[in-house]
């Protein structure tokens, strides 16, 4: 009979497995290999998939965090900031009106008089640093300013910074007082076009434009970028001058009436003075800083005590976003090709600007 005992019945389950550097099993015992352990993570598939998946979650974070501050960008309006502590039943607020004027410096006197509409003010004051800018947006602010001080009934002092010429000058026709900063440059009554013809540089290219009105408008092409201006050409622009520049003087008479030792016509050359002598020909009231401004509003509006002094500023992005807020606000629309050419148009049309611009 033979000995069976501690082998096993039947067939070797499977090749002997030990441990690397372990003594040998002893003889006759059979060892069991383990089953593999499983891949971690479900192998190299897998990792790709979560990882793609991560990514396109961080991607959609990352453009709902844009959106929204786009959006928080293109509704957002303008914010009335504390300059001086004081008395909120006795508010003076500050309007600035700063660099070139153009349309986004309407909207932004816009928006800054429609939040103060529902609780309006004892007295405004327009603080201008401005050499002027286009004569639309200009005529837009002073009509603006005027609406509402016949509205409500409220105080206008402005207060001029380094430089509130022409069109820096004409917005501030609804003040009841200027007060020029000792170095201020003011005045320069007058109004300019300015352009450019591409004419030579087309020939140069070898580029022929055509352009053709109809026979019973046959000005239309008057001033055309393509051609050499003629004198008629000239002629015909600086009547269209004339009949703007005579708005202007208007506005200052209106402004200042009573108050310049000569009459406007007599500085409405585009001349630009300092402001001692803004002053003593009247185009000016005083001489001072804003603080002394507040104070000249203080007085006016008959406010006793210490008032709140507030500011009105733009919307304030929550974040940098280039082509929303950067300087350069480039538009961001599908239809870039033909705004560039539109911008590229209207730039070398003649720009009817109330400006001061030296060396133009």
């Amino acid at each position: 009979m033979s000995n069976d005992q501690g082998n096993p019945s039947g067939p070797t389950a499977g090749p002997s497995m030990t441990t690397p550097g372990a003594p040998p099993p002893p003889p006759g015992q059979v060892v069991y290999a383990a089953a593999p352990a499983p891949a971690r993570g479900g192998g190299i598939g897998s990792r790709i998939i979560v990882g793609l998946i991560g990514t396109l979650l961080l991607l959609s974070i990352t453009a709902n965090f844009y959106l929204g501050s786009m959006v928080a960008v293109l509704t957002s309006s303008t914010h009335e900031a504390t300059w001086e502590a004081g008395d909120a039943n006795q508010r003076i607020v500050i309007i600035p009106v700063s660099g070139v004027i153009n349309d986004s410096t309407a909207g932004f006197v816009r928006q800054s008089l429609s939040s103060i509409e529902e609780n309006p003010p004892a007295a405004i004051v327009l603080r201008v640093d401005s050499p002027g800018g286009t004569v639309g947006a200009s005529d837009r602010i002073w009509h603006m300013l005027k609406q509402f001080k016949d509205e409500h009934n409220t105080t206008i002092v402005a207060s001029f910074g380094g430089v509130a010429a022409s069109g820096g000058y004409y917005v501030s026709m609804q003040c009841d007082h200027i007060m020029a900063e000792p170095t201020s440059l003011t005045g320069s009554i007058g109004v300019v076009a300015s352009g450019f013809t591409v004419d030579k540089l087309l020939d140069k290219v070898g580029v022929t434009p055509e352009l053709i009105a109809s026979s019973k408008s046959d000005k239309k092409t008057q001033g055309s970028p393509f051609e050499a201006w003629t004198p008629d050409d000239r002629a015909a622009l600086r009547q269209r001058l004339d009949v703007i520049h005579n708005r202007f003087i208007e506005i200052v008479e209106e402004g200042r009436e009573g108050k310049l030792t000569n009459g406007v016509e007599v500085w409405a050359t585009g001349e630009v003075f300092t402001a001692d002598n803004a002053k003593t020909e009247g185009l000016v009231d005083s001489v001072g800083y804003l603080e002394d401004a507040i104070e000249q509003a203080k007085t006016l509006a008959s406010i006793s005590g210490d008032p709140l002094v507030t500011i009105i500023r733009p919307p304030r992005p929550l974040i940098a976003i280039p082509g929303i807020n950067s300087k350069a606000n480039i538009e961001l629309d599908p239809q870039f090709g033909e705004q560039l050419r539109e911008q590229a148009i209207q730039a070398t049309q003649p720009r009817l600007e109330y400006r001061w611009a030296p060396g133009m």
